[in-house]
């Protein structure tokens, strides 16, 4: 079972199901950048954030990983 916010709403969600959620202005929205490997090769694209609702701030960064070209 997933944990609830106090209103009885999923704590963790993806930023597209956060109404009200948002990245800052002045900070960078990371959402479709690369993901580079210590290697320097992509390993996959940020497609989302999960927002915690509770703490209100960004906990995963959701990854699509067919992006990196074969990996």
């Amino acid at each position: 079972m997933a944990e609830l916010t106090y209103e009885g709403l999923p704590k963790i969600v993806p930023l597209r199901a956060a109404q009200g959620f948002g990245v800052a202005h002045q900070d960078i929205d990371p959402r479709g950048l690369p993901v580079l490997g210590d290697d320097g090769a992509e390993g996959g694209r940020v497609v989302d954030l999960w927002v915690d609702r509770s703490e209100m701030l960004f906990r995963y960064l959701e990854l699509d990983l067919g992006a990196a070209g074969g990996a």
